[in-house]
């Protein structure tokens, strides 16, 4: 991962492939695979936006592989 500009409002970064598999992996994990009492609390945030936030990764990671396989 390479941070190109932190802002009050966000972060810009590049993402190697495998990067976003370890997020997407980890993130399924917690969301599906793990039993956390307390949820919002632990990750700051709830299931629903951790979840919402995987698909995105996901949708990306596919788009990341599809492009691969293409060159």
């Amino acid at each position: 991962m390479n941070v190109q500009e932190v802002t009050s409002t966000g972060v810009v970064v590049t993402l190697t492939s495998n990067d976003l598999m370890i997020m997407c992996n980890a993130l399924n994990e917690v969301c599906n695979g793990l039993d956390i009492l307390e949820f919002a609390t632990r990750m700051g945030v709830n299931k629903e936006e951790a979840l919402a936030l995987m698909k995105t990764l996901g949708s990306v990671y596919e788009r990341v592989l599809h492009h691969q396989e293409s060159e």
